[in-house]
């Protein structure tokens, strides 16, 4: 079956190493879900797999499926993994919301605050995620900000998240910026 030709590459290296070619009729297939809840697109953001999501997207393959229990969207992994590649095609292809939010109500760009990916919410900031949605999650954390301090006084993820925290900082006062700027009276 094409969809779990897709899966398995989704898995491995790369859709032209897999010598993946998906037929119109498989395409609705890719959005089937495996046991463990996820489908093709969602094992690619996850693994990386840069390619594999092109293909999928390509193919009709749906960025807005969450996985079996409702909690992340594919581009809420690839977030939460760094791979900037992966999150990329998923916003060229303008197949979900960049702040779309997870069962706990997390942003794509709080994910990869938490876990230090300064490039990745880079990106996010540029396809205009917003930092100043606050999730419903009841733990510590309720924006992206307090989710990249949290991450820079943790174990590896430090650096990381002091540069995630920089940029927050940096988006804010642009915005402020421009604010100021749209009611400033013109000379």
């Amino acid at each position: 079956c094409a969809a779990e030709a897709m899966r398995q590459a989704s898995w491995g290296s790369t859709a032209g190493q897999a010598g993946l070619h998906v037929e119109a009729s498989a395409a609705p297939l890719l959005d089937t879900k495996a046991a463990d809840g996820c489908t093709a697109l969602h094992h690619a953001c996850r693994e990386g797999h840069a390619q594999v999501v092109h293909v999928c997207l390509l193919h009709g393959s749906s960025g807005t499926i969450p996985t079996l229990r409702g909690e992340l969207l594919p581009l809420a992994l690839a977030a939460q993994a760094g791979h900037c590649a992966c999150a990329h095609q998923l916003l060229q292809s303008q197949s979900q919301d960049v702040d779309s939010v997870d069962s706990r109500g997390r942003t794509s760009l709080m994910l990869a605050c938490e876990q230090g990916h300064a490039p990745m919410v880079r990106l996010l900031l540029e396809a205009r995620a917003s930092p100043d949605v606050r999730s419903a999650d009841k733990g510590p954390c309720h924006t992206a900000l307090e989710y990249a301090k949290r991450a820079s006084s943790f174990g590896s993820g430090q650096k990381g998240g002091l540069d995630c925290a920089r940029l927050l900082k940096l988006s804010w006062r642009e915005k402020q910026r421009a604010a100021a700027l749209a009611v400033a009276p013109a000379a």
